[in-house]
């Protein structure tokens, strides 16, 4: 009887303890994959130290939208780096008569037209946003990229426009 009884003592000691242990071990692991996760999330955005653009000075008429042109937030050494929450760029030239536009970076083509502030958004996740630029006064201007909220170092690009609209 006595033998019975450890059995079922036994028994019960097992899949209370086998279920406790199941148990931490889901939430160990469980919570360990989630601060993991977080820490990779804000760790993106720590390491943005610049915005960057990423394609070549371009040379284009007046009146006429450049091609693509795309900013990119990147760490110290120039290395691409996601941001982990929405970000807004500020773009500016120190041209009066200069346009911005919203770009389409698959389709390669310039979209709307900015207001200003002119503004584009890299959304969570990602690290590169395009745009257009125009101009209907003739010279070299630079184009500047910077970050709202932030101590990032600023992209600068010079851009020349022609005097002639003729292609």
């Amino acid at each position: 009887m006595d033998l019975k009884k450890n059995r079922k003592c036994s028994l019960k000691y097992f899949i209370k303890n086998y279920f406790l242990f199941s148990l931490v071990a889901v939430v160990f692991f469980a919570s360990g994959f989630f601060i993991f996760s977080l820490e990779k999330v804000f760790a993106d955005s720590i390491n943005v130290t610049q915005v960057g653009i990423t394609t070549s000075p371009q040379t284009i008429n007046v009146n006429t939208p450049s091609s693509i042109i795309t900013v990119q937030t990147q760490n110290v050494d120039g290395v691409i780096e996601k941001v982990s929450e929405t970000t807004h760029v500020i773009l500016s030239s120190n041209s009066s008569t200069g346009k911005f536009y919203n770009a389409n970076a698959s389709a390669g083509t310039c979209t709307t037209l900015l207001t200003e502030p002119f503004s584009i958004t890299i959304s969570s996740g990602s690290a590169n946003k395009s745009f257009c630029y125009e101009d209907s006064t003739p010279g070299t201007y630079t184009l500047t990229a910077s970050v709202e909220n932030q101590t990032w170092t600023n992209a600068t690009q010079d851009i020349t426009i022609n005097g002639s609209d003729d292609t």
